[in-house]
């Protein structure tokens, strides 16, 4: 059963999600297997899971098992998949406005003040208001950000290039979608 704080995690805050939406079944190791056919060749199905006709639980699944490897490949920077997610944002959208930012990443505003203070505590973010309109703030990465954000960009490829690395295999019969050999691991690196 996806718990109620797995869920809160990936959101930044939590959801009602009704337990009548949540799977029969324990997801594990040997529930995960490359599909055939489906729509393109990306597609994933779930074995020896019931759903209860909600195949959408099955990417949530999916989507909880990528936001973990993206948390555990964050962890040795110190930074949360969500305010990775601000900082590539702001990367690419030099002086972001906080509304704009909190829109694209569809989160709500309180969710992403409580980020964006986080990151200037920690030097990486500077928040300014407008000139010409004070309910407006915009976003910009210190020096520091900049460094972290290409930290954190090496990271990401690395979680990226194991996804890749698994549809080759799963492709091939070698190996299910989410085991990917250290061996393989450490040579795309």
């Amino acid at each position: 059963m996806i718990a109620q704080s797995s869920l809160s995690t990936v959101h930044g805050e939590a959801d009602d999600w009704p337990a009548a939406h949540e799977p029969t079944g324990a997801i594990g190791a040997d529930h995960w297997d490359g599909a055939a056919g489906g729509e393109g060749d990306d597609a994933l199905t779930m074995r020896g899971v019931e759903h209860k006709g909600h195949e959408e639980l099955a990417l949530l699944e999916l989507v909880l098992q990528l936001h973990g490897e993206f948390r555990r490949s964050l962890e040795p920077i110190r930074v949360t998949p969500l305010q990775a997610g601000v900082l590539l944002f702001i990367r690419r959208h030099a002086h972001a406005r906080m509304t704009d930012a909190a829109t694209a990443l569809r989160l709500r505003l309180p969710t992403l003040s409580e980020v964006v203070k986080d990151l200037v505590r920690k030097r990486w973010v500077t928040r300014r208001r407008s000139v010409t309109d004070t309910r407006v703030v915009h976003l910009s990465l210190s020096r520091r950000g900049l460094v972290i954000t290409r930290k954190i960009e090496i990271q990401v490829r690395r979680v990226s290039t194991g996804v890749a690395a698994n549809k080759v295999l799963t492709a091939a019969g070698l190996t299910r979608p989410h085991r990917v050999p250290a061996q393989l691991k450490e040579a795309s690196s």
